[in-house]
């Protein structure tokens, strides 16, 4: 393919990596020469070195190496009430509840008000979501688990469901979610008291 200025392309260009692209200056050599190969990597780079937010769904076809992750937490300065509690994932799939339970409850996941988790989540894929509650004198605890409203059963991880919370301590609720179809979902889950 024969060498194009970056000025002369039009939308129905087609173009190669290894094409060479003549870059104007305002200053100094009257054109530089770069593949398109090292034009995606001068923008990749340029992206990639500054913070950046997305708010659509990303997908990567291969591997991801995070060496440092931060999630958000919501903290609530109240406790879980009775009845349905909602952890809305679009807003952080972590909540941490400051205040001291004063009953059982149920927790309720979903994307939010008006997304259904279901919605967001396509078969084969799975997500995670953790939650923080704080207890004092009574053993409160979870006794039962929502997905959009409708009642699921979670897999214990190593033991039956717990059946008490942990008098003056933070006990962790996480799940992982898998969907298998259509409004189906498995859920493991794990309780850690004594936080």
């Amino acid at each position: 393919m024969a060498d194009v200025k970056i000025s002369d392309l039009s939308a129905a260009s087609a173009v190669d990596g290894d094409a060479l692209f003549e870059v104007e200056t305002p200053s100094g050599p009257a054109s530089e020469k770069s593949t398109g190969a090292q034009i995606l990597a001068y923008i990749s780079a340029a992206i990639l070195a500054a913070a950046n937010t997305f708010s659509g769904k990303q997908t990567f076809t291969s591997f991801i190496k995070i060496q440092r992750a931060l999630e958000k937490v919501s903290i609530i300065a109240d406790n879980p009430a009775s009845g349905d509690n909602n952890i809305d994932v679009l807003t952080s799939s972590f909540p941490y509840y400051t205040t001291a339970n004063d009953t059982n409850w149920v927790f309720n996941i979903r994307g939010d008000g008006s997304s259904s988790l279901d919605s967001l989540m396509a078969t084969g894929e799975s997500l995670s979501v953790a939650a923080i509650v704080t207890n004092t004198g009574t053993a409160y605890y979870m006794t039962g688990l929502k997905i959009d409203g409708s009642s699921v059963t979670p897999q214990w991880m190593g033991a039956a469901a717990p059946a008490a919370g942990t008098i003056n301590k933070r006990d962790t609720y996480t799940f992982t979610i898998i969907k298998t179809g259509s409004a189906t979902f498995i859920v493991q889950a794990s309780f850690a008291g004594g936080n």
